[in-house]
Formats: structure tokens, sequence, C-alpha cells
């Protein structure tokens, strides 16, 4: 039996948004021009108590009134006075909150993980944000748009199934027979209008520790 959605979706497929319009980093004028924004990167969308407070008062100091979260699970601050925009990176830089991240950070993702997650099996904001600095210190010079999805478990909220390098958490045995936290690796997914696809489960599944490792070994080969 159709249903009405799936006849519609048969006349005309759904828009989807490529990802490469899904980010808004950096400055921009406002609709009035008269003020900007400013797009800032978190560390794998997650910000620490200490964090906040320091942003609140920065926000104070400059009287930045409006703040809007990105699907992304980053976030936007509007009304800034153009000439306060240089101070305003640079305190944000201070709390390491990027305005312009590289190409290996830019449509990084990772869930809520196993630290909040009743569904999940990995944990994903620490490992998320120590993975990246690991590839950015191995590839300083990388230049190719890429894309890495961590997801604590098989729902996929951080979409690693349409992403270049997705990581989808498990349970697996390490060398001693002990049950430890891992990742499926799935490769090639694409966000990206008609264009799109879903990664494809390559097969292999990989303790914590030793996902860093075979990532650099597939970026080498793609480098």
């Amino acid at each position: 039996m159709k249903t009405g959605l799936i006849s519609c979706w048969a006349r005309e497929p759904p828009q989807l948004t490529a990802l490469a319009q899904r980010h808004h980093y950096g400055s921009f004028n406002s609709h009035n021009r008269k003020t900007c924004g400013l797009g800032i990167k978190t560390s794998s969308g997650k910000l620490g108590a200490e964090t906040v407070s320091a942003l609140i008062k920065l926000m104070e100091h400059h009287h930045i009134d409006f703040v809007r979260l990105t699907p992304t699970q980053d976030f936007l601050l509007l009304g800034l006075k153009k000439n306060s925009l240089p101070e305003v990176i640079e305190g944000l830089h201070a709390l390491d909150l990027q305005t312009a991240p590289g190409p290996l950070r830019l449509h990084s993702t990772a869930c809520t993980g196993l630290t909040y997650c009743k569904f999940a099996l990995s944990e994903t904001k620490e490992f998320t944000e120590q993975l990246l600095k690991r590839l950015e210190q191995r590839f300083p010079e990388w230049e190719k748009p890429l894309t890495i999805a961590v997801s604590g478990c098989s729902h996929g909220c951080s979409h690693p199934f349409v992403a270049d390098i997705g990581l989808v958490g498990c349970k697996i045995k390490d060398p001693s027979g002990e049950s430890v936290s891992g990742y499926d690796i799935y490769l090639r997914g694409r966000l990206n209008g008609t264009d799109s696809r879903f990664a494809e489960r390559n097969g292999i599944r990989l303790p914590s520790y030793a996902v860093a490792g075979y990532l650099e070994n597939l970026l080498e080969q793609l480098s």
C-alpha cells in the first residue's frame, strides 16, 4: 500500500541540503549591515561549565545579546559591533573556540555518547576531540573536504551513514577477551543534494584506541 509520503517522493525527490551549505563559520554581515554575526565551531559539540561562564562574560563585555544554535552542534553570535570583532575572536580563541576550523574539523560531529545517553556503547565527545587533534597534527596541510561523524550506537544521531567516514559505536573483545568499547567503520557516504549516498560498512570493527591509527593509514592513502 502506498502512502501519501511515498507517492509524493515518487513524483519529486526530497530536497537535501549539501553539507557545504550547512556551516556558518567566521564573520558575516547582518541584514541591516550595521552589525555582524560570528559563527563558532565547538569542541565536538561540547562546552564545559567554565567555558560557558567565560563566554557569557565575553558577550556581556561586548554587549552581545543574541545566540543561535545550529544543527551542526555549533553556535552563532549575532549583533556584534564591527569594531569589536577582532577582540571577540581573540577572546573566543582563548577559550579554544574556533571561528575558522580546518577541513578535518569543519564537518565533524559527535553524538551525545556513552556519558549521557543510555543507548550508546562508546564514548564520543572526548574521543572525537582527541581523534581530530591527532589527525590535524599528522596532516597539518590537509585541504580536501572530509566529513567525520562519530555515533555512540547504531541510531546514528551524528549522521555517520551519510559521512565520508562514519564511526558507529559497538562492543568488541580485546586480545585478552575482555569486552571494550569500539567502533564499526563506514566509508564513502555523502550528503550532497540529489548526489547523496549512504555509507558502506567495510567490515572492520576496532577498539576505540585503535581507530586513530587506522584512520591515519586511510588518510595517508587519500592524501
